[in-house]
């Protein structure tokens, strides 16, 4: 892997999601104090729809395929490729819209029936943009996506705060996405100087299929144990108690979205670009050997950083939804603890799934997405039967999480060479710092409470002690790994 190109990947799709994280950041709060969590809730629903049947079908199933068969012969396959995305986004966008009266029925919030009709029109506006945005992470060209991204965002959060300020309601979350989705469509097949031709090969069709099912059925149950959680949710508990959960969702993801969604399409495209001269059916451990340092390296920075942004965010959870989302969602506060949680064991896995799918071991992820729903389906039903309480949910999302850490561990080491104590000693040192910054928290947190009485207050200035405090410790209780990322920061981003 050409560690130079994924890291300015990572450089470049940071820089695109940090401007879309600031704008963000701007808009969530406005918005949260301008809409109620009814009107959340409902938006929620229609957009899990309609993300369940574009990211499974758009970018798991063909954008990949793109990547990984483009690569191999430019040309031959974006043409058949860009008519299959568009001609079955303009069904599933028919069958959505008729169907909206018993989606909303069936998941419980009957308010969301026009909205999922709006948003039904979005899906063939998606998956066209997949087609552009395969094409420029093929090309590597990560500066112009995060270009696009950032514009994109910014007049979907410009036209979000002003019909939400005219009093729009809900509908001003549906017409930022539908700016969003427009811009980012039209622009990622601009910059990839991408025109479709009539054309369509039936042989080239048959032959990327079933890559392109196998990832198309890892993302449906990948997003079945995410996104399929909010249908869930609406189900049992309501448009309101939806809201609740899909905003603290939302401000949970914003993190990831600088460092996580780069690293995996960076690692993806870079991964890809390695394999056409090597054999696609040579044993998964001679696979893995091919590309084990760099597995290791991008997984402990990805921790490092994300996983340690995302344990401070846990441990001043309250604070932050006070902050960030007022007084009107103060009371869903323990759910954004336990989805960041989520997201901290996420940070140690979610590089592993760009690697396989880079390396052809898409059938593992598959098995993979699908030990992840089952448990995800399991644990949710034993919340409801035993508790009829949403943070229960919440931490068993946190549970499920913790066993497919495991079950990698485990199976990487039946799998490999390597031990299950070797890969463990890899992260021992970040582990150690984590231990210390949650024991170290407790006293300061205790010491801070005593003096100030706002909670803001108390996590800010707590907070920046902690920080301050994890800066100095960590040169010394993970040197090496302090050394490795110094390393990648100073060195590999500046190339």
């Amino acid at each position: 892997m050409d560690k130079k190109q994924v890291a300015k990947g990572v450089a470049w799709g940071g820089v695109g999601s940090l401007a879309s994280l600031g704008l963000k950041f701007l808009t969530i709060p406005v918005l949260a104090r301008l809409l109620s969590p009814e009107d959340f809730g409902v938006v929620a629903i229609a957009l899990a729809i309609m993300g369940f049947i574009v990211m499974a079908i758009g970018k798991g199933g063909m954008g990949a395929a793109i990547i990984y068969y483009e690569n191999r012969d430019p040309g031959k396959y974006i043409h058949t490729a860009f008519w299959s995305n568009f001609f079955v986004g303009v069904v599933l966008a028919i069958a959505c819209y008729y169907s909206a009266e018993i989606l909303s029925i069936f998941f419980g919030v009957p308010a969301a029936e026009p909205f999922i009709e709006a948003v039904s029109f979005l899906i063939p506006l998606l998956l066209v943009e997949q087609v552009g945005r395969s094409l420029l992470l093929l090309k590597m060209q990560y500066k112009k996506l995060a270009g696009v991204m950032f514009f994109a965002s910014m007049l979907g959060g410009i036209v979000a705060l002003i019909m939400a300020f005219l009093g729009k309601g809900a509908w001003s979350l549906i017409w930022q996405q539908v700016f969003y989705s427009a811009v980012l469509m039209g622009g990622c097949l601009y910059l990839a100087n991408y025109t479709p031709k009539l054309e369509f090969k039936k042989e080239r069709f048959v032959e990327i299929m079933p890559y392109a099912l196998r990832n198309t059925a890892s993302d449906i149950l990948m997003w079945l144990s995410t996104q399929g959680v909010t249908l869930f949710i609406g189900r049992f508990f309501g448009a309101s108690t939806v809201g609740g959960y899909q905003v603290n969702s939302r401000l949970s993801q914003l993190p990831r979205e600088i460092v996580g969604n780069a690293l995996d399409q960076a690692v993806f495209s870079g991964i890809a670009s390695t394999q056409s001269g090597l054999d696609k059916n040579r044993p998964f451990k001679d696979k893995l050997e091919h590309v084990w340092d760099d597995l290791i390296l991008v997984t402990k920075l990805n921790v490092f950083f994300l996983g340690g942004c995302y344990l401070f965010l846990a441990i001043y959870a309250e604070s932050v939804v006070l902050l960030v989302l007022g007084e009107t969602f103060i009371e869903f506060w323990p759910l954004f603890r336990a989805l960041s949680l989520v997201c901290l064991f996420g940070a140690a896995l979610s590089v592993l799934y760009p690697f396989l799918k880079g390396v052809g071991e898409d059938k593992l992820v598959l098995h993979l997405s699908c030990l992840r729903t089952v448990l995800t389906a399991t644990f949710l039903s034993l919340s409801i039967i035993l508790s009829q309480n949403v943070i229960y949910i919440a931490y068993s999302l946190v549970l499920v999480q913790v066993i497919i850490l495991v079950v990698v561990l485990v199976g990487v080491c039946n799998k490999s060479d390597y031990s299950f104590g070797s890969i463990v000693n890899q992260f021992k040192g970040i582990v150690f710092v984590f231990l210390c910054v949650l024991l170290l928290s407790w006293p300061i947190n205790f010491i801070v409470e005593m003096q100030f009485g706002s909670i803001i207050l108390q996590g800010v200035i707590s907070g920046s002690v902690l920080l301050i405090v994890t800066a100095l410790l960590t040169p010394f209780l993970a040197r090496k790994d302090w050394l490795q990322a110094r390393h990648w920061l100073e060195v590999k981003l500046k190339k």
